[in-house]
């Protein structure tokens, strides 16, 4: 007759082995968000913070710019920052690049001493050579879709 010890019951030490390497990620992760803003605003489920900082560039862009603005801008970027559908994420994270992009104070505030909230290296290094590319393919339509914009972007900041 075989044993059945340790073949028919959870083995404890695996279960641990487990459990630790997933407090170990979610370590991981926090530290991420702790040392990289963009990351964290990308990643964050909560779009508190991200909703915040759209929010205030919209304001900014609708004081300086509202006679030239359309309704259409004005409704879509409400919306985007307002609206909490998982799907709007697509929205919030185009705007923050195209924020990025179009803000060269908010650009600055990423890298600016005494304690830059990102790597100042990669930040520059994305910011001079792939995000100015990627916005202008979008607005000359070599990019045909918000969705595929955000995801090659996100893409190249993840990878820098």
């Amino acid at each position: 007759m075989a044993s059945s010890s340790g073949s028919s019951g959870s083995n404890p030490k695996k279960k641990r082995r487990v459990g630790d390497i997933y407090i170990e990620i979610a370590r991981n992760e926090k530290l991420k968000w702790q040392q990289d803003y963009i990351y964290m605003l990308l990643m964050n489920p909560d779009t508190t913070q991200l909703d915040s900082d759209l929010k205030e560039w919209r304001e900014k862009v609708i004081s300086r710019y509202n006679e030239k603005l359309s309704n259409r801008f004005k409704r879509n970027t409400e919306r985007a920052i307002t609206d909490k559908k998982n799907f709007v994420r697509i929205a919030k994270h185009g705007l923050l690049f195209l924020r990025i992009w179009l803000d060269p104070d908010y650009a600055n505030s990423f890298i600016a001493s005494p304690k830059p909230r990102v790597n100042p290296v990669k930040f520059k290094r994305f910011y001079e050579v792939f995000l100015s590319q990627c916005c202008n393919e979008l607005l000359s339509t070599n990019t045909t879709t918000l969705q595929a914009f955000v995801e090659k972007v996100r893409s190249i900041y993840f990878k820098l």
